[in-house]
């Protein structure tokens, strides 16, 4: 009885692959959502629940969260990726509609997330206009003052940003390990 967990260990290392053997992307497994601290509201569907710290909840496709000042919640999906938001934040995630189904999370307002992405890639939208793919990664996220956000690449592979809407400035699309960069505020139209 003791082989049975060795052998399901050593499974979860081996190549995802279908009943037919073929290694086309498997579905995203459920997330986890844990507070660690504070509430966080969570829509799952049509059902609105309230999490205090020290609880959690499996979701199984999407979600959105919302959370106070001195909230803390952990999203995290078994060996591939976990994103770790401080502070007043509101956001969403699901998995992407087409292969390679990776996790994207949508980003309304944020104080501050920790993103770390160990298998595959994670999709990431912030505010301001901006877009983040994450592949086998860290960074560092937060929201400055005026708008702006600052993006440290703490470690692993390149991340590309880009911007949604146009910009009169050039910004970095890939970035590098050690990085860090402040992606401006989006341009305030005057008609």
């Amino acid at each position: 009885m003791r082989l049975l967990p060795a052998l399901c260990a050593l499974l979860a290392l081996l190549p995802a692959r279908h009943a037919d053997g073929d290694e086309r992307p498997l579905p995203l497994p459920p997330a986890r959502v844990e507070v660690h601290q504070g509430r966080f509201q969570l829509l799952e569907g049509e059902e609105l629940i309230s999490l205090h710290a020290g609880r959690g909840r499996t979701v199984r496709e999407s979600a959105h969260l919302e959370g106070g000042t001195r909230s803390e919640v952990e999203v995290a999906w078994p060996r591939l990726a976990s994103v770790r938001v401080h502070g007043s934040a509101s956001f969403g995630f699901e998995p992407e509609a087409e292969p390679p189904f990776r996790p994207v999370l949508s980003f309304l307002h944020l104080a501050s997330a920790e993103v770390e992405v160990r298998r595959g890639s994670v999709g990431l939208i912030l505010p301001q206009g901006w877009t983040v793919s994450v592949e086998r990664a860290a960074l560092y996220l937060r929201e400055l003052p005026d708008g702006s956000l600052e993006l440290f690449h703490r470690g692993g592979q390149p991340v590309e940003v880009w911007s949604r809407i146009e910009r009169e400035e050039a910004f970095p699309e890939r970035l590098t390990s050690g990085a860090r960069v402040r992606l401006p505020a989006a341009p305030v139209r005057r008609d």
